[in-house]
């Protein structure tokens, strides 16, 4: 039928043709719509005990999911605590309030400002405790003045001893320069692994060391010399590793408690995971990749003050004295019920990771020891944020909190650790066809111009997706998947769309 005939039979009203794009879509690739890996685990908030509540409201006052608030809060009170706790397991067996944290997530996600305001609150514990740093360098330097005046005098006195050949007095004590002032530190950054290793030396507490960028850290292992990842591995045990100095001289130590948090993009953790050999290091880390936050303009009012309470009261545990006068951390045992909630646990475990292989496999076969950290931690800050309780701290880590570490571990970091790996297995065009499908879901985009995506004042700006070469491979990923396909032109249109493409209804619950 003419378009002329069918406006005679419609009253004369030329009704336009009805262009069908395609025909009936099949059902897309589940690995792509099921997000590529996993599944974001929920964090469970009530594992924190009494802080949960407050851990919900802080995360939501900063727009980031509770995620990256609760797990590195666990890495600062952990470093807060430093050497001044172990846990005792069984005979043997002694686990040290040292953990590391990871916080992954693409570029504002929310992963920063939670880290910022948990650093903030242990530097104002680091200031407390190191007093007036300007009197005391200005002690130093009127020290120094004098005992140099006193070396003059005493070189006066040897050059007089010599013209007349009598025998050359000694250097009185008072003529040494004294040393530098020793500041305590809790906190460092951006710091060789000789640096830190002299700043542990002086610190026997030990210190968490906040980094940016975690991949540029264990990226850079071993670029100036081979002592980087043994250092780290030693101290992730409270190992002193000694590392020997550039201008002479070795470094060393009786323990160095480092415990490690920061944060790094998903695609800098795959070409992280792919590029070193499984050398333990980065199956040492808690990590965690949350879905983003919810936008939300009215945010709870949260008071930072308690978060500095929590760490100074953490901080004032006492270390033990031993016979030769050296600190040593205080152990305190499992209570017999949470030695039998973990020994069952711990079982469950190694049949985890004999049936695992890879990153997944060292994360599993770590773990034991890393919850048997998290459950002290847990313990310590039941005590930190009650109002009473022994000032010397708990006696014993309890059931309860063995109970909630197992618990986190197998509802969240084992799940959290399975996506994070899963998704560094991924191909990179994989990886980025699963975000750029993410953001089609998340406008409820029908149909899209693969320019629009990269290009513009309006584009996507999708990270990892911000050439024309990433957007063309992520979309033939997406094509072979079903869950696109290119747009058929329009016979009656003027030009044929550039690289228009449509969305399979089936990803927005739509007929086919």
């Amino acid at each position: 039928m003419t378009d002329v005939h069918a406006a005679n039979m419609n009253g004369g009203a030329v009704r336009p043709r009805v262009y069908d794009p395609a025909p009936a879509w099949p059902e897309p690739d589940s690995n792509l719509t099921n997000g590529g890996a996993r599944p974001a685990p929920a964090f469970p908030i009530d594992t924190l005990g009494a802080l949960g509540s407050y851990a919900a409201d802080f995360a939501a006052s900063k727009g980031a999911p509770v995620d990256y608030f609760a797990a590195p809060l666990l890495a600062f009170a952990a470093g807060a605590v430093g050497a001044a706790r172990k846990v005792l397991i069984r005979p043997g067996w002694e686990e040290h309030a040292i953990l590391w944290v990871a916080s992954v997530g693409a570029p504002s996600c929310g992963k920063s400002p939670p880290l910022l305001a948990l650093k903030r609150a242990l530097a104002a514990i680091e200031r407390e405790s190191a007093g007036d740093v300007a009197e005391r360098r200005r002690e130093h330097e009127a020290a120094k003045a004098e005992a140099g005046l006193r070396r003059e005098e005493w070189e006066r006195s040897v050059a007089e001893a010599v013209k007349h050949k009598r025998a050359a007095p000694p250097m009185p004590a008072e003529a040494e320069e004294p040393e530098e002032p020793r500041i305590p530190r809790m906190i460092v950054a951006d710091v060789t692994t000789e640096k830190l290793a002299r700043i542990i030396a002086e610190n026997p507490r030990g210190v968490i060391s906040i980094r940016d960028e975690l991949a540029g850290l264990l990226g850079n292992f071993g670029k100036y010399g081979g002592e980087d990842a043994p250092f780290y591995l030693s101290a992730y045990n409270s190992d002193f590793s000694p590392v020997d100095r550039v201008k002479g001289g070795t470094i060393t130590a009786a323990r160095a408690n480092l415990c490690v948090v920061g944060s790094t993009q998903p695609d800098k953790i795959q070409g992280l995971l792919s590029g070193r050999a499984n050398d333990g290091l980065v199956s040492r880390f808690l990590m965690v990749w949350p879905d983003a936050a919810r936008r939300v303009w009215e945010v709870p009012t949260v008071d930072e003050g308690r978060l500095v309470a929590l760490f100074r009261r953490l901080r004032s545990l006492e270390m033990d004295t031993e016979d030769t006068g050296e600190l040593a951390p205080r152990v305190i045992p499992l209570a017999p019920e949470a030695a039998q909630i973990f020994a069952a646990w711990w079982k469950e475990q190694g049949a985890k990771a004999a049936e695992s292989a890879g990153f997944m496999a060292e994360f599993l076969g770590k773990s034991d020891g890393t919850c048997a950290r998290v459950a002290l931690v847990l313990e310590l800050l039941d005590w930190a944020a009650a109002s009473g309780g022994d000032r010397d701290g708990p006696r014993a880590v309890s059931a309860g909190a063995v109970e909630r570490a197992c618990r986190l571990f197998a509802d969240y970091f084992e799940p959290m650790a399975a996506r994070v790996y899963a998704d560094a297995g991924l191909p990179e065009a994989e990886r980025k066809a699963v975000l750029l499908l993410k953001e089609i879901r998340r406008r409820g985009a029908r149909r899209f111009n693969l320019t629009k995506v990269y290009r513009g004042a309006d584009s996507w700006r999708l990270p990892g997706l911000t050439q024309s070469a990433d957007v063309e491979a992520a979309c033939a990923v997406l094509i072979e998947g079903d869950c696109i396909r290119e747009a058929e032109r329009d016979p009656s249109a003027a030009h044929r769309p550039k690289k228009d493409y449509l969305v399979n209804p089936r990803l927005f619950g739509g007929a086919a």
